[in-house]
């Protein structure tokens, strides 16, 4: 029997076009100075603008961040000062302190996943400065800290109200000046509506949740959409608006909060750092877990109908990823499973059961995407000698692991040549090669490609480290990388591990399953706590 879908996103309840609208609506909708926008990131940008921060300014921005509002203020001229902050989130003082200069002009705060950050506190530290507070409360609209809602300490507030009702657009922002309004628009996109609802289909009715997504890949991550502003002027939908005053009557904040409970009660240990609780006033944006298989958990889930978000695994692309090795971890370790008003109990215990049931290595119970198992004839670990071998590169000529002694070894295994996971992974590692030869670390990527087909793999994309030719997987068998063909998987091939190799050509760390897009900033991490 199928399953229902869950993802992250709120599904679109079919009653959002019928009854009455709710009297009054949560702030800052009905503040004067609130004004709606198509995204939370068009009232950032007009916010800038009107408050004067100009081209050339700085603002003290998290490391750890999801990249649209780095794109904002990146469009805007402004320069991010990162802070690294600390294990919950929190912003640092004597880091602050650190990173002030005369060009600062704004502490950007974020209130993470739903819950409240210190914002009173950061208020005051702000003027005792001459500082501007930048309140994100994208993630975490309908929260509050101490019965006032999040938002209302900043300069500048921003919201994103379709993230909580699975609405088309609508975005808000209130500042302590006037911001610019305009006019809501007639048009929207029929397709946002018809998947919105769709969802909500899905996530009742199991066949229509197999139909659905029956040889349907995972949605992949566009930075473009991501990370770009968008039109400034884009406006809100009418419709959006209209859905919005029906669909506010319930508590959703009440029942994502008992949805998290629900999960903290069974995946407490998984908690990632910081979010361990639940707050009386927190209205939570998903459950963020945290797993050194990142990608194999993602797989997981998927196999059983979750959609889970993989939570800025790629910053933008103007953010020193090496320099935060906290917020790197965050991004090659986390998983945010679905809380959202709409789900079930059973749904929630399902999430619990896939969880619990991958990290004790059992096999999911669905028949597509399924994660390959560690094979049992794995004897390597870590502290063991790394076996030495011979294989051609690109070029053809031969290449041992005993040619780099004395140097760090990065030893990847990886699937295929020239496939999308594949390339983002080896294209990673190239743009972090100066900080790996800083660190005297030579990396080699193991595939059963071809020399020639290495050879345009290494050309396409200006890989600078070998390419290893391991056709006859003798090499992938040596290390227990090897998955061969059985009930579980469709066809035989290297499952996705990295070695990290010491000087001595002891093995430090070994990485499986992990999310191609984050695994050179989780290998420098790796690296850098050695």
């Amino acid at each position: 029997m199928g399953e229902t879908f869950l993802t992250c996103w709120t599904p679109l309840r079919p009653d959002a076009w019928v009854g009455s609208p709710a009297r009054t609506l949560p702030f800052p909708l009905e503040e004067e100075g609130c004004r709606l926008y198509k995204f939370a990131r068009q009232g950032l940008w007009h916010s800038l603008k009107a408050l004067g921060l100009r081209e050339g300014d700085a603002v003290l921005t998290p490391a750890y961040h999801h990249g649209s509002e780095v794109g904002v203020l990146h469009k805007a001229g402004i320069r991010c000062a990162y802070y690294e902050a600390t294990e919950s989130l929190a912003p640092d003082p004597d880091e602050l302190e650190s990173l002030l200069e005369p060009e600062t002009r704004a502490l950007y705060l974020i209130h993470n996943l739903g819950f409240p950050q210190d914002a009173p506190r950061w208020r005051s530290w702000c003027d005792e400065r001459g500082l501007l507070l930048i309140e994100d409360v994208a993630m975490s609209w309908l929260a509050g800290l101490d019965g006032t809602p999040l938002g209302s300490w900043g300069d500048v507030a921003i919201f994103s109200p379709w993230k909580t009702y699975g609405l088309p657009d609508v975005g808000a922002a209130i500042a302590r000046v006037p911001l610019p309004e305009l006019d809501p628009t007639r048009e929207v996109a029929a397709s946002l509506i018809v998947r919105g609802h769709g969802k909500w289909v899905a996530e009742h009715l199991a066949w229509v949740a197999d139909l659905a997504t029956r040889d349907q890949p995972v949605s992949g991550f566009s930075a473009e959409i991501e990370f770009d502003t968008f039109d400034p002027e884009a406006a809100p939908s009418r419709l959006s608006i209209f859905m919005l005053r029906r669909l506010a009557r319930g508590d959703a904040a009440a029942a994502r909060r008992d949805n998290y409970s629900r999960l903290l009660e069974g995946l407490g240990d998984w908690a990632a750092p910081g979010f361990d609780h639940v707050t009386p006033e927190a209205c939570p944006f998903v459950f963020p877990i945290e797993t050194e298989h990142k990608d194999g958990l993602l797989r997981a889930l998927a196999a059983r109908q979750v959609r889970a978000l993989n939570l800025w695994s790629i910053p933008h692309p103007t953010y020193p990823v090496g320099r935060f090795p906290a917020a790197a971890r965050r991004r090659a370790t986390t998983v945010g499973l679905p809380v959202h008003q709409e789900l079930h109990p059973e749904d929630v215990d399902r999430m619990i059961e896939i969880v619990l049931s991958y990290g004790t290595g059992e096999e999911p119970t669905a028949t597509r995407a399924r994660e390959p198992r560690v094979p049992d004839t794995i004897e390597l670990k870590e502290g063991d000698e790394a076996p030495d071998f011979e294989l051609p590169d690109q070029d053809g000529r031969p290449v041992r692991l005993s040619d780099f002694a004395g140097r760090s070894v990065v030893l990847y295994f990886y699937p295929q040549a020239d496939t999308p996971g594949c390339t983002a992974q080896a294209c990673a590692l190239r743009d972090r090669s100066p900080e790996l030869s800083a660190a005297a670390t030579t990396v080699l990527g193991v595939s059963p490609d071809r020399p020639d087909e290495l050879k345009r793999f290494a050309d396409k994309y200006g890989l600078p480290f070998p390419l290893l030719a391991d056709e006859r997987h003798e090499v992938a068998e040596l290390y227990g990388v090897w998955v061969r063909r059985s009930r579980f998987t469709r066809r035989s091939g290297t499952q996705r591990t990295t070695y990290l190799i010491g000087p001595d050509r002891r093995i430090d760390r070994i990485l499986r399953n992990v999310d191609p897009r984050a695994h050179d900033s989780l290998v420098l991490v790796e690296m850098a706590g050695r």
